[in-house]
């Protein structure tokens, strides 16, 4: 798949205004749709929290396609199966699936060309796979689910299964699970779900609407009630989570049918949080929840910093080698964000051949999880170039070197190990204060625009790495710029109860 579009930052600064806006607009069409449905009368702000995480990645999804549509190899088909998707995970499927995206391209030139007629087919049935029931230890004023930095890292897991972690917690929270039913079938309202494609036109919003209607999943249409019933509220205040708004559909569920009763608190899980001139997830999370809290930064009354565990620390024993920490993006866009989409992998792939092959010596292993799309491991191997993948422990290699703004690149600052990052410029846009930094990295050598600059810095500093990195004024900048965007501490639980006893006065 190629892209018609250079998805730049400015091109990407569009698309999230165009997306965003016809995000709000379908939002509030589907909420008056669904409550008629259901037979219920929910707030805009309730259905944000339950099909919102959903519905804002789909819009973006359609945006991206509907732009390139010209690019695109349409099936000539003069039918069309759609498969049922059970819940929000289903939005992985445009990002990884040929079959998926064929029928979406399809749909979308469909309605861009009135000498098309498309027929869509629907299945009778579809399955619901997410019905769980919610159970606690114990009542409380504030329940935790998915403590996500917590859940990726071994050395917390063990004690969050055991509800050690929550026993420094125990004060006032408590966590809360959701045990899984059986799987059912439940068949599909296809009236319902095709009336919104019979007319589509050449408008991005209408065609958003109708699209949303066909390929909604059914946990939020016909599977509403199965899911509405197994939900059980005591006396509770508050839901926390890092990421269940996106990834759990009984936590959505149990925070929109008790709107009235409960606030959310949502915690940021990954770099650009703060740090990117329009985070899409992070202006999502703010907009459902009641209190936002941050890895160090603060913009307005609806954040607060807090701490959260660090997933390793420096090791006393250092390999004397280094380690390439690499991003990886899907083959599809599937949200407007600053960074690589889609077919444009490719240039972070090359920019990263393109640093390795300016090294005099490759003494790095690599930290590379494939996701679809342009594998740089194999783009290596075909470059000559053969890196061993990782050997040892994070904290134990001597230096890190990354080729984007990751969690990785933060937690390497935290830990103090000397860190190296090169950026796309075109693609990157930063806020004013993170800027700031950025700008004060990049003329001490921490950071670079080009592969280019990373690799002579890197071969510069051959016997010196360590020297540079302790150098005072490049610890100064550290230590101010982690107080603000890598707020990890092993007095996590700490300042978790102190916050915590703040918010319950």
């Amino acid at each position: 798949m190629s892209s018609k579009i250079l998805w730049d930052k400015f091109a990407i600064r569009s698309a999230k205004k165009e997306s965003n806006a016809a995000y709000e607009i379908v939002l509030s069409s589907l909420a008056k749709d669904l409550n008629e449905y259901h037979k219920i009368n929910w707030s805009i702000d309730q259905y944000k929290i339950l099909i919102g995480s959903w519905l804002l990645n789909f819009s973006h999804t359609l945006y991206e396609r509907w732009e390139n549509i010209e690019t695109f190899s349409i099936d000539k088909k003069d039918h069309l199966i759609i498969p049922a998707s059970n819940s929000n995970n289903s939005i992985l499927g445009f990002a990884k699936s040929d079959i998926v995206n064929s029928g979406l391209n399809s749909i979308v030139a469909d309605a861009k060309d009135s000498n098309r007629n498309l027929k869509i087919v629907l299945p009778e049935d579809g399955y619901l796979e997410d019905r769980s029931i919610a159970f606690y230890s114990r009542s409380s004023s504030i329940l935790i689910h998915d403590m996500y930095h917590i859940r990726h890292c071994n050395k917390y897991l063990n004690k969050l299964e055991n509800q050690i972690s929550y026993f420094r917690l125990r004060k006032n929270c408590s966590p809360i699970y959701f045990k899984k039913s059986k799987e059912v079938s439940i068949k599909l309202d296809k009236a319902w779900r095709l009336s919104g494609i019979k007319n589509l036109q050449d408008n991005f919003e209408e065609a958003c609407l109708g699209i949303a209607k066909l390929y909604i999943p059914i946990v939020y249409l016909e599977g509403y009630q199965a899911m509405i019933d197994p939900i059980y509220f005591e006396n509770c205040r508050y839901l926390y989570s890092a990421n269940s708004i996106h990834s759990s559909e009984p936590y959505k569920f149990m925070a929109a049918s008790n709107y009235d009763r409960l606030s959310l608190l949502t915690h940021q899980c990954g770099n650009g949080y703060g740090v990117d001139e329009n985070h899409t997830l992070e202006g999502y999370e703010r907009s459902v929840s009641k209190k936002f809290f941050t890895w160090g930064w603060k913009e307005g009354e609806d954040t607060e910093p807090l701490s959260i565990p660090p997933r390793y620390s420096a090791a006393l024993y250092k390999s004397k080698s280094g380690i390439l920490v690499s991003g990886s993006y899907h083959k599809y866009p599937i949200r407007f964000e600053n960074y690589h989409l889609g077919e444009q992998t490719r240039n972070l792939v090359d920019d990263t051949i393109s640093f390795i092959g300016k090294l005099r010596e490759v003494n790095m292993d690599i930290s590379y999880k494939y996701t679809g799309g342009i594998n740089l491991e194999e783009a290596l191997i075909k470059s000559g170039y053969s890196i061993k993948k990782k050997r040892y422990k994070t904290g134990e290699y001597s230096y890190q070197v990354h080729n984007y703004f990751g969690t990785p690149f933060l937690e390497s600052l935290y830990a103090n190990i000397p860190t190296i990052c090169f950026y796309d410029d075109k693609i990157s846009s930063f806020r004013l204060r993170a800027n700031q930094f950025i700008l004060k990295f990049i003329g001490l050598g921490v950071i670079h625009r080009t592969p280019n600059s990373a690799a002579i810095k890197l071969n510069e500093l051959e016997n010196t790495m360590t020297d540079w990195w302790f150098r005072p004024e490049i610890q100064t900048l550290r230590n101010e710029f982690i107080a603000e965007y890598a707020q990890f501490s092993e007095g996590w639980s700490k300042n978790w109860n102190e916050k915590f006893e703040e918010l319950l006065q």
